[in-house]
């Protein structure tokens, strides 16, 4: 049986705490290090910057953590849009320097999905 952690959270700074620490918890389970935990929750929190950029309220999230790290985050309910401007490209540069590989999904011209993977070294 896969190890799944599946959660649904509005896309507000207090909500991504949980799944910042989901993360943490995620890697501690897979054995990785603080520092790469930390990349991990960096990488989960811009991720969601990156899907609420794209006008969505709320995100699906999926932790899969088998053998290693998969973090799926895809945008649901579609809303007005972020209160705060974000970086995109920084967003972007930090997903692709921090994680061992990004997917980057979009639907009629809109990112939808980000896949992070992490390979967890034991």
């Amino acid at each position: 049986m896969e190890k799944r952690i599946d959660m649904t959270l509005p896309l507000s700074s207090e909500c991504l705490v949980a799944a910042r620490l989901t993360a943490g918890a995620v890697c501690n389970i897979l054995g990785l290090d603080i520092e790469e935990a930390d990349d991990v929750k960096l990488c989960v929190s811009e991720a969601c910057n990156l899907i609420f950029a794209q006008h969505f309220g709320a995100a699906s999230i999926r932790f899969g953590f088998e053998k290693d790290l998969c973090v799926e985050i895809r945008g649901d309910q579609p809303s007005e849009g972020p209160d705060k401007e974000v970086d995109e490209d920084m967003s972007r540069l930090l997903l692709d320097t921090l994680s061992d590989r990004v997917d980057y999904a979009e639907e009629g011209g809109k990112l939808v999905r980000i896949t992070l993977f992490k390979k967890a070294e034991r």
